[in-house]
């Protein structure tokens, strides 16, 4: 089984995908910093519209990169797309949903297992992960940004849901979950093995949002 791209294409792909849409991408990353402070430093005071704000940015995401970049981009690439597209745009509705219009989240990291390993995965997806691409020799111009490329926004996503404490809702980690297969299928048919970490990060954060889900009275301790 082959990918009908290359590494070398799907590179040069983000670097015009990236310049197309060059203040949206610049915007989508600039936000992911005071969504994840506000996260990182919750304040009771203000935590229902600190929430929204971090639910609302999560939503628009999985729906610019369902939209923009898998319906956009790898659609000229792989056949595939047009279905992970919708499955990204689906994700972004049940973000909204449940953060937006029902407003039941409530991010806010405390001490345990579960928040120290997912400010981990929120600096990960927002800075690691681009860093390692860097150092792997990847052009600045084709690097995937959070909020904008499907990999880092997936990490970044389950990290902070890890924010909720220690019963984030299991239906949002559907489709990460989903993704963390295609992210590891394409790490191997593309030899491309920094996107094994996208899969990794993912079922760690589903493991301890179902371990929170086991043992509800007990507090995970780092």
């Amino acid at each position: 089984m082959l990918l009908p791209y290359s590494r070398e294409i799907y590179f040069a792909s983000m670097a015009a995908y990236n310049a197309a849409w060059l203040p949206a991408v610049l915007l989508a990353g600039l936000l992911a910093i005071p969504a994840a402070a506000l996260a990182f430093y919750p304040r009771p005071h203000a935590a229902n519209g600190a929430s929204r704000f971090i639910a609302g940015y999560l939503a628009a995401t999985w729906l610019w990169i369902g939209a923009a970049h898998q319906l956009g981009m790898m659609a000229e690439l792989n056949f595939m797309a047009p279905l992970y597209g919708i499955a990204w745009l689906g994700q972004g509705v049940l973000l909204a949903w449940a953060g937006l219009y029902h407003g039941t989240i409530r991010f806010g990291f405390t001490p345990g297992l579960p928040g120290a390993i997912g400010k981990a995965l929120t600096l990960f997806g927002l800075v690691i992960y681009p860093v390692i691409l860097l150092a792997l020799g990847h052009d600045w111009r084709s690097l995937p940004v959070v909020g904008a490329a499907p990999n880092p926004t997936a990490i970044f996503t389950v990290g902070l849901l890890l924010a909720t404490g220690n019963r984030p809702p299991l239906l949002l980690f559907v489709v990460p979950l989903a993704w963390a297969g295609v992210a590891g299928v394409s790490a191997y048919l593309l030899d491309h093995t920094v996107d094994y970490a996208v899969s990794i990060a993912i079922v760690v954060a589903l493991s301890l949002a179902i371990l929170g889900r086991l043992k509800p009275t007990a507090t995970l301790r780092s």
